[in-house]
C-alpha cells in the first residue's frame, strides 16, 4: 500500500501547488498580450484573458513583470504601439531590456467552430524555447478561461515534477500487478501447509485412538479384576451372608 499513498501524496502536493513540489525558484518573465487570430473577442476581452493569465502564472509562483512597465518600455523604443509588440524578436528584445528572464507569448488561434489557446515560454538566456501548452474549446471568452487555468498548470510543472509523478506512476502500477498476479496465481496441493502428524487435532481422531479412551478402559477392567478376585477368596458365593452382612476374613 506504500506505493499508492505515495503516489496520492504527489497528486495532493501538485495538485494544491503545482509549482511548489520539489520546485526550484520561478523565473521572472514578461507577459505579453494575447494575440487573437480570429476568435471574434474584443480588446477588453483579450485584455481581461491576458491578465487572468498573469494572475494565474503568478498564483504558481512566477514573479510577473507588470504591464505598465512593459508598456513604457515599448514606447521608450518607440514602437509602433504596445499591441504591435507580437512577434518573438520584438518580445526577446523587450524581454531583455527588462531584465526578464523568460517571455510568454500566447495566442488564441481559430480553427473551424473551435479555438485552440496557445502559450509558450521562451528562455532569454538560452534563446531556446523552454515550454509550451495547449487546450481547444470554444472560443467564448468563458471557454478559454477554462482553457488559460489549464495551460497555467502545465506551465508551472517542471521536468523534475513531471520525472517525479512518472517515477512514483510507475512504483505504483508495477505494486498493483504484483498485487493482482497474486490474487491470480493458480493453486498448487504441493504449496498447501503440512502439519507434522503430532500436531494434528484430537477432534480429527477416531475415539478408540484417543488417549483418554483407552484410559477409561484400563481403569473399568482393573475395578472388575479386583471385585472379582475378592468375591472368589471370601469363600462365600455370597458375600454379605444369610445375615445381610458383609463378612471379611483377615487370615
Amino acid at each position: 500500500m506504500k506505493p499508492l499513498w505515495r503516489f496520492i501524496g504527489v497528486l495532493v502536493v501538485l495538485g494544491a501547488n503545482p509549482g511548489g513540489a520539489m520546485a526550484k525558484e520561478k523565473p521572472i518573465i514578461a507577459l505579453f498580450d494575447i494575440e487573437d487570430q480570429g476568435s471574434g473577442l474584443n480588446q477588453e476581452q483579450l485584455a481581461r484573458l491576458t491578465q487572468y493569465l498573469a494572475v494565474h502564472l503568478a498564483e504558481k509562483g512566477y514573479q510577473i513583470i507588470p504591464r505598465d512597465q512593459i508598456r513604457k518600455r515599448i514606447l521608450e523604443l518607440k514602437k509602433e504601439s504596445y499591441k504591435s509588440c507580437y512577434d518573438q524578436a520584438c518580445q526577446v528584445e523587450l524581454g531583455r531590456e527588462l531584465a526578464a528572464q523568460v517571455s510568454v507569448s500566447s495566442k488564441i488561434i481559430r480553427i473551424g467552430d473551435q479555438c485552440n489557446m496557445t502559450a509558450t515560454f521562451y528562455d532569454l538566456r538560452r534563446a531556446a524555447t523552454s515550454r509550451a501548452a495547449s487546450v481547444k474549446g470554444e472560443c467564448s471568452e468563458a471557454s478559454l478561461g477554462k482553457a488559460i487555468e489549464k495551460i497555467a498548470v502545465e506551465l508551472a510543472q517542471s521536468k523534475e515534477e513531471m520525472e517525479a509523478l512518472k517515477d512514483e506512476l510507475a512504483s505504483f502500477e508495477a505494486e498493483a500487478r504484483r498485487a493482482e498476479s497474486k490474487k491470480t496465481q493458480p493453486f498448487m496441493p504441493d504449496q498447501e501447509e503440512k502439519k507434522p502428524p503430532d500436531a494434528v487435532e484430537d477432534d480429527d481422531r477416531p475415539v478408540y485412538k484417543a488417549w483418554w479412551f483407552w484410559t477409561i478402559i484400563g481403569v473399568a477392567v482393573a475395578g472388575a479384576g479386583g471385585a472379582t478376585a475378592y468375591f472368589l477368596t471370601s469363600g462365600n458365593g455370597d458375600p454379605a451372608g444369610e445375615s445381610g452382612h458383609i463378612q471379611v476374613d483377615w487370615r
